[in-house]
C-alpha cells in the first residue's frame, strides 16, 4: 500500500532481534521498527500499538493432542516449552506465559530459548519441546505441526508495535504510520513478521 502511494520512496527492510532494532533506531541505521515492545529507557522513541495477537500452542502431529482443537494451560504442566526470546534476555511473551502459569497454579517447564519463531518450529518438528507462536503463524510446516487453541485464565498474547525515534516529524514516516495503522485495523487474514524493521529514506 505503501510503493503504490508513495512510489518514489525507497524502502529498505531488515530483520533483527528486538534489542538490535532498538539499538539500530537511536544510532539512525533504522528509521522504524515493527516489533514485541522494545525496552525504551534512555531510548527516547515512541511505541504505537498495532495489535495484539493470540498465540498459540504448536505440537508435532504426533503428539497426543494434535487432534484437538483446544488444549488447558495446566494441562502442559512439566511439559517441555521452547520460547522465543528474539535478543531478549526476559521477552514480554515469557512474563505473560510466567503470569498464566502461576495463577494456574505452577512454573512453566522452559527446556530451550531460542532468537526466532521460525527456529521455535524446527525445534519442535526435531522433538525438544512445544512452543507457542502468534496465531499468523499456525500454518507454517502443517504436514509436521499442529496449532492449538489454550484456554487459559490469563489470555495468551503477543503485542506488536509500530517504533520511531520520540519528536520524528518526518512525513514518510508519519504516512508509513498511517498505513500501518490501517492495514491492522481490517480483518485478519494478514502475514506479519515481529522482528521486521523497515527503514524510511529521509531524502
Amino acid at each position: 500500500q505503501y510503493r503504490a502511494q508513495w512510489p518514489a520512496v525507497q524502502l529498505n527492510f531488515y530483520q533483527k532481534g528486538a534489542t538490535e532494532l532498538a539499538a539500530a533506531l537511536r544510532d539512525r541505521q533504522i528509521d522504524v521498527a515493527f516489533t514485541c515492545p522494545l525496552r525504551a529507557e534512555g531510548l527516547d522513541l515512541t511505541q504505537n500499538l498495532l495489535e495484539s495477537e493470540r498465540m498459540v500452542l504448536v505440537v508435532p502431529v504426533s503428539h497426543p493432542s494434535a487432534r484437538r482443537q483446544t488444549v488447558s494451560l495446566c494441562s502442559l504442566q512439566d511439559r517441555p516449552l521452547i520460547v522465543a526470546s528474539h535478543g531478549l534476555v526476559a521477552h514480554p511473551f515469557e512474563n505473560t506465559l510466567n503470569e498464566a502459569c502461576r495463577q494456574e497454579g505452577f512454573s512453566p517447564r522452559i527446556v530451550q530459548m531460542c532468537p526466532e519463531y521460525v527456529l521455535a518450529l524446527n525445534l519442535v518438528t526435531a522433538g525438544v519441546g512445544l512452543t507457542f507462536v502468534p496465531e499468523y503463524m499456525a500454518n507454517i510446516r502443517s504436514d509436521a505441526l499442529c496449532s492449538l487453541a489454550v484456554r487459559a485464565q490469563t489470555p495468551l498474547t503477543v503485542e506488536l508495535f509500530f517504533v520511531k525515534r520520540a519528536r520524528e516529524d518526518s512525513p514518510l514516516i508519519e504516512n508509513l504510520k498511517k498505513v500501518a495503522v490501517s492495514a491492522f485495523a481490517k480483518p485478519k487474514g494478514h502475514a506479519q513478521t515481529l522482528a521486521l524493521a523497515g527503514s524510511v529514506p529521509q531524502s
